[in-house]
């Protein structure tokens, strides 16, 4: 028994190929994630998830059906919402990242590398690959003071800068810049490395968290 974690892709057939792909049987669970109706748009992902569910049961396929409508205009209310998804799993799961919506398959992913305990397959887009490795929760959900947010946003703003190259882009002092700096790292959001040859520090960059954060 296995749970089908899938966005509803409105219009194409890409959810239920991988349905067919992964051979979901009648004992297995399908979870359809739908995004937070705006704009008259409910009806539409009504009318689709209905299409989608006769689709399934015209293939015979007998496994429980059911949708989760998430938030994706927030970024941190949609973080909550596949957590309640998640967190209920009491079976293995396999993970349909395929979506045209960049904050759903963000979010998916994240809870994939989170929960891969139990998330046994996700399906990614290869190129993809590489931008999400390592992302854990804590660090997505990380909560920023205001000076936090302007320093992470100038540090995504000038690539490959240190601190002396950085504070006079910034309102901050030189102090206030090394200050803010350490913290950002300590939460994950920023990377500073030693060089392997002299030991020095070398420029700051935004972590893929840093990155979503300042979306």
């Amino acid at each position: 028994m296995k749970t089908l974690i899938t966005p509803l892709i409105n219009g194409k057939n890409d959810t239920l190929s991988y349905i067919i792909n992964v051979g979901i049987g009648n004992d297995d669970r399908i979870v359809v994630v739908i995004p937070k109706s705006t704009d008259g748009e409910g009806l539409d992902r009504v009318v689709h998830f209905n299409k989608l569910v006769k689709r399934i049961r015209d293939l015979n396929i007998k496994a429980d059906i059911e949708n989760e409508v998430i938030n994706n205009n927030d970024f941190k209310e949609l973080m909550m919402d596949l957590k309640e998804i998640f967190s209920g799993l009491d079976n293995k799961a396999v993970v349909n990242l395929t979506d045209d919506d960049p904050m759903i398959t963000i979010g998916l992913t994240t809870f994939s590398q989170f929960y891969k305990d139990v998330v046994e397959d996700a399906y990614r887009y290869s190129e993809l690959e590489d931008k999400f490795e390592r992302v854990e929760l804590p660090d997505a959900t990380v909560d920023l003071t205001e000076n936090e947010k302007k320093l992470l946003k100038a540090i995504i703003e000038n690539p490959e800068h240190g601190i002396t190259e950085l504070y006079p882009k910034t309102e901050f002092s030189k102090a206030t810049v090394s200050r803010l700096s350490r913290i950002l790292e300590k939460k994950r959001v920023i990377v500073r490395e030693k060089n392997g040859e002299d030991g020095r520090i070398t420029p700051m960059k935004a972590t893929l968290t840093g990155r979503i954060l300042d979306v």
